[in-house]
């Protein structure tokens, strides 16, 4: 019960209570209940490319955070990761899907008018209120589902692990450790989850050998840099020179990216930090590719479009 002692918890508490909730379409929500990296992105990215192929027209909904713009914008080749968001802007970039960014994204029916195959995918939307869904997917950390927590600021949580019973899905994100057998867990049905690591690809997409890679410099701003460095080292052998470690979604100064690329070694980043980087400085800099991967994934997906396609 430390939660009720939370300022935190009660501002989430109180939007919950007061926030009128709007129907615009069928909506699938993406989102979860702790502070930091829990593979939201990845999952997003998986959805969205999923339901392209089964011939629905995903719009995904994005609050764009830490972007320099303020207005409402959709992702287009033209934008860049400044303008729309870091995360928006990847998304766009690896599913060709459009990525609406505004802090009011029921606003969408403004610039985007729903077809009958129109799903909308609410980025981070756990604790958005003001949109009603069909589906609610809540994604934990197995670090979470072992040992449990505390919400902010005796913990790293925004709600107590009873507020997942709002879910309809939770997914166990075990990241790079070996994933458990997860089936259910309080009382919602749950898939275990894990990152696979695709490779090390240019600014061209093209993936790169990581044979040929002996040592490098790293530059992340992520919520967990230690853990991306990790990688580099232990699981792809890579020699680290110098990790350039930032909080995360920050933007690099174009002075420091241009007297990092004159250095021999190679460069990388991350996916998310690639796409932060201005395209002039681009060429020097290779990124790390990583994907999540569901266990039962058909029946993950089943389930959701049972869920998305329910009538009431």
């Amino acid at each position: 019960m430390l939660y009720l002692l939370s300022p935190y918890y009660w501002g989430v508490w109180a939007k919950r209570r007061f926030t009128r909730s709007v129907k615009i379409g069928k909506t699938l929500s993406i989102g979860n209940i702790e502070m930091g990296g829990t593979g939201k992105t990845p999952l997003v990215v998986k959805i969205a490319e999923y339901l392209k192929n089964k011939g629905y027209s995903p719009v995904i909904l994005s609050r764009g955070y830490r972007r320099k713009i303020k207005k409402p914008c959709i992702t287009t080749n033209t934008l860049s990761a400044k303008e729309c968001g870091d995360e928006p802007y990847m998304i766009f970039k690896r599913t060709n899907v459009p990525v609406y960014v505004n802090r009011k994204r029921e606003e969408v029916i403004k610039a985007i008018k729903p077809q009958v195959n129109t799903v909308f995918v609410l980025d981070d939307g756990f604790q958005y209120f003001r949109l009603k869904r069909d589906v609610d997917i809540a994604l934990i950390t197995d670090k979470l589902y072992k040992n449990g927590g505390h919400v902010f600021p005796f913990g790293r949580l925004r709600e107590p692990l009873s507020a997942l019973k709002r879910a309809d899905i939770v997914i166990v994100n075990f990241r790079f450790n070996q994933p458990e057998d997860v089936r259910e867990f309080m009382g919602k049905p749950t898939f275990s989850a894990y990152y696979e690591i695709k490779g090390i690809y240019n600014k061209e997409d093209e993936k790169v050998p990581i044979k040929e890679i002996k040592e490098a410099i790293l530059l992340s701003a992520i919520a967990k840099n230690s853990e991306f460095k990790e990688i580099i080292e232990n699981k792809l052998s890579i020699r680290v020179l110098k990790h350039h470690s930032f909080l995360d979604h920050t933007f690099f100064k174009e002075g420091f990216l241009g007297e990092l690329s004159k250095k021999p070694a190679p460069i990388i980043t991350t996916e998310k930090d690639f796409y932060r980087i201005p395209e002039a400085y681009r060429e020097k800099f290779l990124y790390l590719r990583i994907d999540l991967t569901i266990i039962n994934e058909e029946d993950f997906f089943k389930q959701t479009l049972e869920r998305l396609n329910r009538q009431f």
